[in-house]
């Protein structure tokens, strides 16, 4: 029993591989062809969840207008296939059964699937996969009621799908370059590679710009600056004045009577010189 248990699990693993590496080699065989994009319409179908579809329509032929378009950012589409019967006329593709991603030659249906973002003012289309950064593949510029078309970004076309040289219904969204891969805006920048630092070349200094004269004010006198201190000199000793010594007044001498002689006194007489009359 438990061998037959292991033999089913096996072989189911088995059929599983096997038909991954199966659709991988028919992935392989794919090729693309060019096509005229003005044909060809990525939109964004709102759904009553809130969330959006992806849609691919193509013009066939003349016969009817399949959409119109309005507005510039974001473009709204009016679906005019729902209006008529489209066969022969209009194509829609609607799931990853219509469309898938094909960079740098590769199919890449098996490895990324495409959703819609919501992100800011606008929706973008966005490429995933399991361990790989978002690639932006394209954006509405805008938010709007309705259906909104898909401008692609820079690099990015649609393309057919292609067997043994015959044109399929599948559309890729189509980029040659590899480095695609490594996402858009979505994505950080990858740090720019460390250059050896560079010595910058001598430069002439920049010419002096003359600079006017500022008027300074004169000086007050009363605020003139101060002179520098005098040396202070030694105070000089006080003199303490010695008094004279006192003498004795004389005693005059006694009066001798009348009866002696008078002395004669001379009074001199100055004589004052006249001047001509």
């Amino acid at each position: 029993m438990k061998y037959l248990l292991r033999l089913g699990v096996a072989t189911v693993a088995a059929a599983v591989l096997g038909g991954a590496q199966v659709k991988a080699a028919i992935a392989a065989q794919f090729q693309q062809q060019e096509i005229d994009q003005s044909k060809y319409i990525a939109l964004a179908m709102p759904l009553a969840s809130g969330h959006y579809k992806l849609l691919v329509l193509q013009q066939i032929s003349t016969a009817r207008q399949c959409w119109s378009e309005s507005g510039t950012a974001p473009i709204v589409v009016d679906p005019l296939l729902v209006n008529f019967d489209f066969t022969g006329i209009c194509s829609r593709n609607a799931d990853s059964n219509g469309y898938s991603i094909r960079v740098a030659g590769e199919d890449l249906a098996l490895k990324y699937s495409l959703s819609i973002d919501h992100q800011g003012n606008e929706l973008l289309l966005v490429g995933r996969a399991a361990g790989a950064p978002p690639m932006v593949i394209a954006r509405t510029h805008g938010m709007a009621d309705g259906f909104q078309k898909f401008l692609l970004e820079p690099g990015w076309r649609l393309s057919r799908r292609a067997f043994n040289g015959k044109p399929l219904g599948h559309v890729y969204f189509t980029n040659d370059s590899v480095s695609a891969i490594t996402g858009g805006s979505m994505t950080s920048a990858a740090p720019a590679p460390i250059s050896p630092p560079q010595i910058p070349a001598p430069t002439t200094p920049p010419e002096a710009m003359p600079i006017a004269p500022i008027a300074v004010p004169e000086p007050v006198a009363s605020e003139s600056p101060a002179s520098p201190p005098a040396p202070v000199e030694p105070a000089p000793v006080p003199v303490v004045p010695v008094p004279a010594p006192v003498m004795p007044e004389p005693v005059p001498s006694p009066i001798t009577p009348a009866t002696a002689e008078a002395q004669p006194v001379s009074i001199p007489i100055q004589l004052r010189r006249r001047g001509p009359r």
